[in-house]
């Protein structure tokens, strides 16, 4: 009698979990195949989570009847934005202590908001910087916080309209994070800031000049001078998709803007690309 070949179980699991991590919308599918597939599997419906609105409020009720052990021990990217009941995102947070990458711009931040991220090792966080100043009263020593000690990303956008910024004239909090190398900033910031920290974050790799969804038209050229062409770590992109679809991209194992930066200068550094250009226009053929 002829047997079957197949994989050692400790293969076959790994084949599943990363076709499910790579690939989220055939999870369900993938659930379907056999019972320990579904429990090599069911957790990752979970690793991602996209809660905005016009469904938030619906979305954190059916999470918060999850065993707390199930998030903990699942969730690792949580995406928050325009988020109706702000008590109910906090407490989804300390329940996921596993998280490694968050976003959040919201419009009712409490320091109970933040005080929830105390758990987590952060490795990536994007803020609404403006929100999240103002509402919390917040200097640049925020980031002195052990919330933010493990951040190796940072990205800092503008999702509402502004006349004003904070004080960025003491930028020693954002230089206590001992641990980052990578920041962006939306161009609005870039404008007030982008000097200053350059010359603040020596230690940074790369800094991210981000303008998301653009007409071809947009340019970056009060980004041309001094600080750009004299700092090859600063890279300046122009991109039709929106933040959201990147993100989930980077967080499903894709390559995000991250990730997209970092080629391009590895790029420059083997020659490939002019030492003298600094834009990659996704709008248009890429440079």
């Amino acid at each position: 009698m002829t047997t079957q070949p197949t994989f050692p179980p400790e293969l076959e699991r790994e084949i599943f979990e990363t076709t499910a991590i790579c690939y989220p919308d055939v999870i369900l599918t993938l659930l379907l195949v056999c019972r320990r597939v579904h429990v090599w599997i069911s957790p990752l419906l979970y690793r991602v989570l996209i809660i905005t609105a016009p469904r938030s409020t619906e979305v954190l009720a059916a999470l918060e009847s999850k065993p707390e052990i199930a998030l903990d021990n699942a969730v690792r990217h949580i995406f928050l934005h325009d988020i109706s009941r702000i008590e109910d995102s906090a407490i989804l947070l300390t329940r996921c202590t596993r998280v490694t990458s968050l976003s959040f711009g919201v419009a009712n931040l409490t320091p109970e908001f933040l005080h929830s991220l105390r758990l987590m090792h952060l490795r990536k966080l994007c803020i609404d910087v403006p929100y999240f100043a103002y509402r919390l009263g917040w200097s640049w020593n925020a980031f002195r916080h052990t919330n933010f000690s493990s951040l190796t990303h940072l990205a800092m956008f503008q999702e509402s309209v502004w006349n004003e910024y904070p004080d960025w004239s003491e930028l020693d909090g954002l230089a206590s994070l001992s641990s980052l190398t990578h920041l962006a900033l939306c161009p609005a910031l870039a404008n007030w800031i982008l000097h200053p920290v350059v010359k603040a974050l020596p230690c940074i790799v790369l800094f991210v000049v981000c303008a998301w969804n653009r007409p071809k038209e947009f340019t970056f050229a009060r980004y041309r001078l001094s600080v750009v062409e004299q700092d090859s770590r600063v890279v300046l992109m122009a991109m039709t998709s929106q933040y959201k679809e990147d993100w989930r991209r980077g967080s499903c194992g894709g390559d995000d803007f991250w990730v997209r930066a970092e080629m391009f200068l590895a790029r420059k550094r083997a020659g490939e690309v002019e030492a003298t250009c600094h834009l990659i226009d996704e709008t248009v053929e890429s440079i």
